[in-house]
């Protein structure tokens, strides 16, 4: 009685064992899933960042600096919140000048 008993507890556990490996490793598949798509969508943000950067750069008019620029801060903004850097207190955000008399700008 005994030796089958001990059989039962062998075979229980070994199945318990395989469940908590087959977990493990699709837990690990869906961390490495997640990583690669972190990692893709950082690389397409400083792409973003520097397509923004140029369009400043060649910009003819001031309205079309001020929409690059708001672009640029998006595109940092989302970068910085994917790093788990806050967007407010970091140097690295883009700051946006307003003019000091709007009427200019109608």
């Amino acid at each position: 009685m005994q030796e089958e008993k001990f059989k039962k507890v062998v075979i229980g556990s070994t199945v318990a064992a395989v469940i908590l490996l087959a977990f493990l490793l699709v837990f690990l598949i869906g961390q490495l899933i997640s990583i690669s798509s972190r990692k893709s969508r950082e690389a397409e943000l400083l792409r973003q960042i520097e397509e923004y950067e140029r369009y400043i750069e060649t910009a003819q008019s001031d309205c079309e600096v001020y929409q690059g620029r708001i672009w640029l801060e998006i595109a940092v903004r989302e970068l910085l919140a994917l790093r788990g850097e806050d967007a407010g207190s970091d140097t690295a955000s883009v700051l946006v000048s307003f003019p000091a008399d709007w009427s200019a700008i109608e």
